[in-house]
Order: structure tokens, then sequence, then C-alpha cells
């Protein structure tokens, strides 16, 4: 996997322990979702990723800094 990638779909878990339980569900898509402790601050939708592009450019112990390119609508968490 990548340092770092664009994902269409959320899923919302209450607790760290949830959020290890999910990621290692056999049903998990690691390239396509993210957990998250609450909902994204937008809605997003499913999407066929189409030349999307997501790169560090600068990136320090409490810092990371992405460009990213996507022809589809979304948000950042």
């Amino acid at each position: 996997m990548p340092r770092a990638f664009i994902v269409h779909e959320a899923q919302n878990v209450p607790s760290d322990a949830d959020a290890r339980a999910a990621l290692h569900a056999p049903d998990f898509v690691i390239s396509r979702t993210v957990t998250l402790p609450a909902a994204p601050p937008c809605t997003l939708e499913p999407v066929i990723p189409s030349d999307e592009t997501a790169q560090v450019v600068a990136e320090s112990p409490n810092h990371l800094e992405l460009t990213t390119h996507s022809t589809s609508a979304g948000c950042w968490c």
C-alpha cells in the first residue's frame, strides 16, 4: 500500500478496539475504506476511482502534507 491514498467509503467505529476489529474483518478492504470515530465532515459517495493520486510532499513527526488529484467530490479528515 502507498503511504497515502484516496478512499470513498467511511466506517464509523466508536473505539480503538472496534477500529482494530473492523480492520481485521475479512470483508474490510483497506484500499477502499477508512475507519473514523465519527461521521466524516462531508457526504461520501461510492465512485469508481479513476486517475486519483495522493502524494506526500512534506512530513515531520507532527505534520503530514499531501497533494491530491481526484475528479470526484470529497473531503479530508
